[in-house]
């Protein structure tokens, strides 16, 4: 049988199916589960990044959503949220697979796997260089960022903040890296954010946004509706 449709990433209008299968019966209906199945879950992955992306107002998002799915759907949604607009994901194999631009920061663990904050970040910049991002929000955010510098100094990359009123504590942090000298090091939030969330805090001195439960769960619309409907049988036209 043939299988078409559009190329992907191509925009498609009402009335227009995306995709067509033909063949015999059998091999069509065996089709229809995992046509569906691809369809409606990667448009509703992509749907929600691009809502993501437009209210992100071109400031980078990064996909970490992973530990909030299936370990096969979190690399099809990886791809899919970079497609629609995501900068990059945390997700490897997304990018052994289909070459997903990756990035990350650190984990809560890492820190507390140290004797102390100062030990933790230490050891990142120490393998990764001064342009990496710091989790700062394991203790004390004031405390962490003023650690920050002095480890990695004026230079550092970003830093990250992942609890509490983001929005706000974004401003300080901004107003505090200012202050120490750290003008160019970049504020990354994130934190149960989706669409909504991003576009409340536009204003605030945030450079890139970590987005995970929302994007990989659709945010608010996981199915995308996508039908397979039989339409035609040896030229003859059927309908529901």
């Amino acid at each position: 049988g043939d299988v078409t449709g559009y190329p992907e990433g191509e925009l498609y209008f009402p009335g227009s199916p995306v995709l067509s299968v033909t063949g015999t019966f059998a091999d069509c209906v065996l089709l229809e589960t995992l046509v569906l199945s691809v369809l409606n879950h990667d448009c509703a992955i992509a749907s929600a990044s691009a809502r993501m992306a437009t209210a992100a107002n071109g400031r980078p998002l990064i996909e970490m959503g992973s530990r909030r799915t299936h370990e096969e759907a979190a690399v099809a949604s990886a791809r899919a949220a970079y497609l629609a607009g995501f900068t990059a994901s945390s997700n490897l194999e997304a990018n052994r697979r289909y070459g997903v631009p990756t990035t990350g920061t650190s984990a809560h663990s890492f820190t507390l796997l140290h004797d102390s904050e100062a030990d933790a970040f230490r050891a990142q910049v120490e393998a990764l260089g001064v342009g990496t991002t710091l989790l700062v929000d394991t203790y004390d955010i004031t405390r962490g960022i003023e650690t920050a510098i002095e480890i990695a100094g004026t230079d550092l990359g970003a830093v990250r903040i992942d609890s509490g009123d983001v929005g706000v504590l974004a401003q300080r942090a901004r107003a505090q890296l200012d202050a120490l000298g750290a003008t160019r090091t970049r504020v990354v939030i994130s934190g149960d954010l989706d669409e909504y969330a991003i576009a409340a805090r536009r204003a605030e001195p945030v450079d890139a946004y970590g987005v995970g439960t929302a994007v990989v769960t659709g945010s608010g619309a996981p199915a995308a509706g996508m039908v397979y409907k039989l339409v035609e049988v040896e030229g003859r036209p059927v309908a529901k």
